[in-house]
């Protein structure tokens, strides 16, 4: 069940994403003077005294979460999850969503929370400690968030992100050689990421800047 601190710590989504509130203000009917905040408050508040409906499995709403977290609707992402988990609290699929969430919402703390239970349940779950690295990266707490994606790596190479992410602490670190080999890692894997192009780009500029200045 939601709890009223899930829900005044959610309300800070309506300050961090600006696709949200404008889906909130468009739920608004003509001559309301609701603001976007108020009427967020009252959706969550409406959730949170729903019965899960019996005749809805987990794997649907995790699916209506999806759809929610895909269009940058990230309250309704959040509560699709939470409903997930009424029906199925040991889903770790569910609670790494639930918790990427929260990291989309800046909710950095709550994420990290949801995350490490995941991980207490699932030892191995990549995921969750890339989802860590990203909170920890967001926080700032560089060593955290640099132990975390590498851990997701060592569990998973796949992991495109971790690698972007971990290429992004090393140019900070003015590593650019590492920082070069992490993007190249994440462009073998995801060749259509713009981004990493990009990345990669800025840590040759660097890099010769760099010496130059030497």
């Amino acid at each position: 069940m939601i709890t009223m601190k899930q829900i005044k710590k959610a309300e800070l989504f309506v300050t961090c994403s600006f696709m949200m509130i404008s889906s909130l203000i468009g739920c608004t009917t003509g001559g309301s003077n609701m603001s976007a905040k108020e009427k967020y408050v009252q959706i969550l508040d409406s959730a949170a005294n729903q019965q899960t409906l019996s005749n809805t499995t987990s794997a649907e709403y995790e699916r209506m979460g999806d759809r929610f977290f895909s269009r940058g609707d990230l309250v309704k992402a959040f509560l699709q999850y939470e409903k997930a988990l009424q029906v199925d609290p040991a889903n770790s699929s569910v609670q790494y969503k639930k918790g990427l969430s929260l990291v989309a919402g800046k909710i950095n703390e709550d994420a990290i929370k949801e995350f490490q239970a995941v991980l207490k349940r699932d030892p191995g779950y990549a995921l969750a400690y890339e989802g860590l690295g990203l909170a920890y990266f967001q926080m700032q707490e560089v060593k955290k968030c640099e132990k975390n994606f590498k851990k997701a790596i060592e569990l998973n190479p796949k992991l495109w992100k971790s690698h972007n992410f971990l290429g992004n602490i090393y140019d900070r670190h003015k590593k650019y050689e590492q920082a070069i080999q992490k993007y190249y890692a994440a462009i073998a894997l995801r060749p259509d990421e713009k981004i990493l192009y990009n990345n990669i780009g800025v840590s040759y500029y660097l890099a010769g800047e760099y010496r130059v200045d030497a």
